[in-house]
C-alpha cells in the first residue's frame, strides 16, 4: 500500500497537501454519490432494471458531486478542470495528469467501460482526445499525451460501497492500486497520532505564553 502510494504520488508530481485535498474530495463524492444513487434505486427499481443502468446512474451522481466540489471551492477550482472527450469525462489535475471516475471490480479493473478506444488506452496506447479537448489542452500549453488515473468505486453483492480504488494501468495490467477508503479513513493508529500531535502543539503554546520557546513533547 505504502509503496503504491509513493509510486503514484511520484508519478503524479503532486505535493502531499494537494494529493490529500483532491483525493479526499474524490472519496467523499463517491461515498455520497453511491448513497444517493442507492436511495434512488430503492424508490424506482423498475427504472434501473436494464443492463448497466445502475452503474451509469451512480457514476453520473458521483461526477455531479465532484464537479460541484470543484466549482464551489477556490483551491479545487484552481487545480482541476473538467474536460470531455468522446463521451468520457476527464478531470485535468494541475495540468499534470487526467483523472477518470468509473465503477471497478475488486481487482482494480474498470468495469462497464469496454470500448475499443479504452482498451487501447490501458494497453499502453495514447489516450484518444477529441478535437475539442485537443484545442483546450493546446491553449493550456499541453502538447503531449498525459498519464491517466482511474478512481473507482467497488460495490458488494448488495450494491453497497465496499471500497474506493485509485488505479493506473501499464500494458493492460494494473500497475498500482491504492484504497482511498483505507488511506483516508480514521483508524486507531492515525487517531492516536493526530491526538498526540495536537497535545504537543497545545503544550508548546502554553510554554510560549510563559515567555519561552522551549519545545515540549509528551513522549
Amino acid at each position: 500500500m505504502k509503496t503504491n502510494l509513493q509510486k503514484i504520488n511520484r508519478q503524479m508530481k503532486l505535493s502531499e497537501d494537494d494529493f490529500a485535498k483532491v483525493f479526499k474530495e474524490v472519496k467523499t463524492s463517491i461515498e455520497h454519490g453511491v448513497a444517493n444513487a442507492n436511495a434512488e434505486f430503492k424508490k424506482n427499481p423498475e427504472q434501473f432494471d436494464f443492463r448497466g443502468a445502475r452503474a451509469i446512474y451512480a457514476t453520473s451522481a458521483i461526477k455531479k458531486l465532484f464537479r460541484r466540489s470543484i466549482y464551489t471551492n477556490d483551491s479545487m477550482y484552481n487545480m482541476i478542470r473538467h474536460l470531455l472527450s468522446h463521451g468520457v469525462d476527464y478531470f485535468l489535475v494541475k495540468g499534470k495528469f487526467l483523472l477518470c471516475i468509473k465503477k471497478m471490480d475488486k481487482k482494480g479493473r474498470v468495469s462497464s467501460f469496454y470500448s475499443k478506444r479504452f482498451q487501447e488506452t490501458i494497453n499502453g496506447g495514447k489516450v484518444k482526445y477529441s478535437n475539442k479537448m485537443l484545442d483546450v489542452l493546446s491553449q493550456l500549453g499541453i502538447l503531449k499525451p498525459l498519464p491517466i488515473y482511474f478512481a473507482g468505486y467497488v460495490l458488494d453483492k448488495a450494491g453497497r460501497l465496499d471500497n474506493i480504488f485509485l488505479v493506473n494501468y501499464e500494458q493492460g495490467q494494473v500497475e498500482n492500486v491504492i484504497s482511498l477508503k483505507e488511506l483516508f479513513e480514521p483508524n486507531l493508529f492515525n487517531i492516536a497520532a493526530d491526538k498526540n500531535e495536537a497535545n504537543n502543539v497545545e503544550e508548546l503554546v502554553k510554554v510560549k505564553k510563559k515567555g519561552t520557546s522551549r519545545k515540549v513533547s509528551n513522549n
